[in-house]
Parts: C-alpha cells; structure tokens; sequence
C-alpha cells in the first residue's frame, strides 16, 4: 500500500489586523419588528373558519362555538 507524503505548510506569526474597521450599529426598526422563534408549522385546517376559538387555561387547547348551528364543545 502506498504511503502519502505530508508537508507542512510555514505559518505566519504577524498579528492579523483588518484593513477595513468593522462597526456594529443597532436600529430601532429591528427592534419595534416581533419576530416569532418558529413560525413554521401545519397551517390551521380551513374547518375552523366555521368556530369561534375561546382559549383555555392549558396551552394549545381551545373551546368552540358552531358559528352556524351554536352547537358548543367544551374542549378541542
């Protein structure tokens, strides 16, 4: 099997300097936008443009109303 001969590369020890400065600037239009952390996901089923959302106590769970034939569930 064959062997690879290696060399090494000289390295340079002068500190390393930018030619052009760098300058960080923060504008007020960045911070007045909210920008969810994930705004992936499903997007919501077109069945719920017929409810009414009422938002319970727990996360993610809601209780609807039929928009159309009243009908109430207590949680979905």
């Amino acid at each position: 099997m064959a062997r690879h001969k290696f060399t090494t590369l000289p390295i340079s020890t002068a500190p390393v300097t930018p030619t052009t400065p760098v300058t960080l600037t923060t504008t007020s239009e960045n911070n007045d936008t909210i920008h969810p952390k994930h705004a992936g996901g499903r997007p919501p089923n077109p069945v719920w443009e017929y409810f009414e959302k009422e938002p319970l106590p727990s996360a993610g769970y809601f209780s609807v109303k039929c928009k159309y034939c009243m009908v109430f569930i207590p949680q979905g």
